[in-house]
C-alpha cells in the first residue's frame, strides 16, 4: 500500500485479510511508495512469500518487472498502466466520471467544474474522460482544475473561487478529500451546499456519510474489489492461469445531501 491514511484502502486491505485468513494465509502489509535503492522490496526476499497484491502502486512497472523476474504471483489493484490489465482488478473510473457528470446535468447545472488530482494516476485520466464525455453529449463545455488528491488542495481552490468571484454551479471532485476541502472553504465563505452549489465526491470514504451535508459521491465497492483480487491471486498461486484474468468493476453513485436541483 502507498498509505494508511485512506479509509477506502483500509477497507480493501481489511477485506483481503479476512478472505485470505479463511484460506489459511497470513497477510503482511507494507506501506511503501516504491522499491528500495537496490531495485527490490524487502517483502520479495521473504522465502515465505506466496503472492503479492499491489494496491495503487506508483512505481508499477518496476514492481511488475521485479516480481516477474522472481516468478512471484501478483495482482494489481488500481493499475496505472493499461498493459497490466490482465493482472489487475480495477474500477471503471470512466463510467464513474460519466455518472457524476450526468447527475449534475440532470439537476439542471450548466457551469460544472471537475477538480481532479495527480495526472500520473490512470484513474485521474479516466474519471476526467468520463466526465468530459457526459458534458459533451449535453453540449456543455467542461471546466477542469487539476492539482492533488488532498483536503488542502480542495480548500485552496474554494478560497480562490471566493476571492475571484468565479464560483461554478456544481463540482465533480476527483475524490472525497478534495470535496471535503471545497465544502470547508465554501461554507466558511458563506456558500450554502447544496442550495448555492452542488458537490459530488469520489470513493465513498467513511467520512462521506458523516459530513454535514452528507456527501453525494461515487462509491468504489471495496468488498467486491478485495474479493476479486483474492480470487485472482489464489488462481495464480495455484497455477490456474486459464481462469486467472483481471476484471473491471463498475462503481455506484451514492446520492446524499450535497447535490440538489439548480
Amino acid at each position: 500500500m502507498t498509505t494508511l491514511h485512506d479509509s477506502f484502502f483500509d477497507s480493501v486491505a481489511k477485506e483481503i485479510n479476512d478472505l485470505l485468513a479463511l484460506q489459511g494465509y497470513y497477510l503482511a502489509i507494507s506501506v511503501s511508495t516504491g522499491l528500495g535503492e537496490q531495485g527490490e522490496h524487502y517483502m520479495m526476499q521473504e522465502d515465505r512469500l506466496d503472492g503479492l497484491i499491489l494496491l495503487s502502486p506508483v512505481e508499477e512497472k518496476e514492481f511488475v518487472d521485479e516480481l516477474a523476474k522472481r516468478d512471484i504471483p501478483y495482482v494489481l489493484i488500481d493499475n496505472q498502466l493499461p498493459q497490466h490489465s490482465a493482472e489487475a482488478i480495477s474500477v471503471d473510473n470512466a463510467y464513474g466520471g460519466y455518472i457524476a457528470g450526468r447527475h449534475l446535468l440532470e439537476l439542471g447545472h450548466q457551469r460544472i467544474v471537475h477538480v481532479c488530482g495527480d495526472e500520473l494516476f490512470l484513474s485521474t485520466r479516466e474519471r476526467r474522460s468520463g466526465f468530459v464525455q457526459a458534458l459533451a453529449e449535453a453540449g456543455v463545455e467542461p471546466i477542469v482544475e487539476q492539482g492533488t488528491y488532498s483536503i488542502g488542495f480542495g480548500y485552496e481552490i474554494g478560497q480562490r473561487w471566493l476571492r475571484e468571484g468565479t464560483l461554478p454551479e456544481a463540482v465533480f471532485a476527483g475524490d472525497d478529500y478534495i470535496a471535503i476541502g471545497l465544502i470547508n472553504a465554501l461554507t466558511n465563505g458563506g456558500v450554502r451546499i447544496p442550495q448555492d452549489m452542488s458537490i459530488i465526491g469520489y470513493d465513498d470514504q467513511i467520512i462521506a456519510s458523516q459530513l454535514h451535508p452528507l456527501l453525494t459521491t461515487v462509491r468504489q465497492p471495496a468488498d467486491e474489489i478485495a474479493r476479486s483480487a483474492v480470487e485472482l491471486l489464489l488462481n495464480k498461486m495455484n497455477q490456474q492461469e486459464q481462469s486467472a484474468q483481471g476484471m473491471r468493476i463498475r462503481p455506484q453513485l451514492m446520492i446524499r445531501e450535497s447535490t440538489a436541483v439548480r
